[in-house]
């Protein structure tokens, strides 16, 4: 019998039962999901595709290629009947909110979408100020192989926040109010959403950073109650 399936998305070689993103994947499976984790790679310029989880690419666009990788693991548990194809939610933090951003934009399949700190504008991040300078926008260059001002249709290709409107998946955003690695991004994505009539909600946990790892007992257990109570009403049976 095939079951709602979770996907975590967040990276290389990440599946084990120590979790990811800081949640036990055994207590989405004493709650009833099957939990997916899939290895996404994302596409960069060949010069630095040496490390690992990069694949070159003359012309990168991640958000095709991220949602391509996710839909295909996802295939595969449907195809099996480990999974349910009408009860699919997926969730990430960090690159793996990006991740997730990619996906909404890209697939209506998902029932329901979890983005923790996530990016979803490489304009904006461009921007973001750094220790007095652009460091952001540095790394993006040497990314896409052009400044904003050189391709901006490059930087928004690889930007979820200007295909919100073809995202149909209900949405929840968190973000640590002191993150300085994405700033206001989840806050940018949950207006563009607001504008467009889209589900979704934000939540935002004051004096936190980035990691919720380090966050204080009270904030890690709200969250994971939120996100338990977030799956449970949009993957339940019908």
């Amino acid at each position: 019998m095939s079951i709602r399936a979770i996907i975590h998305s967040g990276g290389l070689f990440q599946f084990g039962l120590e979790g990811v993103d800081n949640i036990n994947q055994q207590l989405y499976a004493s709650k009833g999901f099957a939990v997916l984790v899939p290895d996404i790679l994302v596409p960069v310029l060949p010069k630095n595709a040496e490390e690992q989880g990069v694949f070159p690419s003359e012309n990168p666009r991640m958000i095709e290629a991220i949602a391509r990788q996710v839909n295909a693991a996802v295939d595969y548990g449907v195809e099996r009947g480990y999974i349910d194809r009408e009860r699919l939610g997926i969730i990430g933090t960090s690159n793996g909110g990006y991740d997730v951003m990619c996906t909404i934009v890209s697939t209506p399949r998902f029932k329901a979408a979890i983005a923790r700190s996530t990016v979803v504008d490489q304009i904006s991040r461009g921007w973001q100020f750094d220790n007095g300078s652009g460091g952001w926008g540095t790394l993006l260059e040497e990314q896409f192989g052009a400044s904003v001002w050189q391709n901006r249709e490059t930087y928004i290709a690889n930007s979820p926040y200007y295909f919100l409107d073809k995202a149909s998946t209900p949405l929840l955003l968190t973000r640590g109010k002191e993150d300085d690695n994405v700033t206001t991004q989840p806050e940018q994505a949950y207006i563009g959403m607001k504008l467009l009539g889209k589900d979704v909600t934000l939540v935002e946990y004051a004096g936190e950073g980035h990691v919720d790892g380090n966050w204080s007992y009270a904030h890690r257990r709200d969250l994971l109650e939120r996100v338990l109570r977030f799956f449970e009403e949009y993957l339940k049976s019908q």
